[in-house]
């Protein structure tokens, strides 16, 4: 069991790593993407396009390697949490935008999407709940240092659209 524990930790992580760096890699179709759900102001679409992606990135590479798995999980688990709820909201009115924002090609919102990221949340399940031996100070300090990364990343992304707009 705890091979497929391990296996599934690592297989979300990487689809995280790769959505994450899709998104890093096109901030300005990723900010479009977040306007056409039209649940958010031009400020905040800005503020998570810039969050969102390192995040992803980065928190799937720390959930992937088994660097603090723990507190990558929980932030992933919450973005999937809150991006499900924004499309159920926008299929629920009936106008879902033709990109959900997702990845590497525009992919239509739809309930198909809703249910991927009900099994992504469900893949998570085991880091979130299965009890583990408490950690020692290199995870903390490599904690600290994704930490600052995202914020790195975040920055600089936040630059970009800025000047781009």
């Amino acid at each position: 069991m705890t091979v497929l524990y391990e296996l599934l930790r690592f297989l979300v992580g990487c689809y995280f790593v790769r959505s994450g760096a899709a998104k890093m890699g096109a901030p300005n179709l990723f900010w479009a993407a977040i306007m056409s759900y039209g649940l958010t102001g031009v400020r905040e679409a800005r503020v998570l396009a810039y969050i969102i992606p390192p995040l992803e990135f980065f928190g799937g590479l720390a959930l992937a390697s088994n660097v603090s798995p723990l507190p990558s999980a929980a932030i992933l688990f919450l973005l999937l949490c809150i991006f499900s709820v924004a499309m159920i909201i926008v299929l629920v009115r009936k106008n879902p935008p033709e990109d959900c924002g997702c990845g590497t090609s525009p992919t239509r919102v739809s309930a198909g999407l809703v249910v991927r990221n009900t099994i992504l949340t469900l893949a998570l399940m085991p880091t979130l709940i299965l009890p583990r031996p408490l950690g020692d100070t290199k995870n903390l300090a490599l904690s600290c240092l994704v930490a600052v990364l995202i914020v790195t990343a975040s920055s600089l992304r936040y630059r970009k659209l800025i000047k781009t707009r």
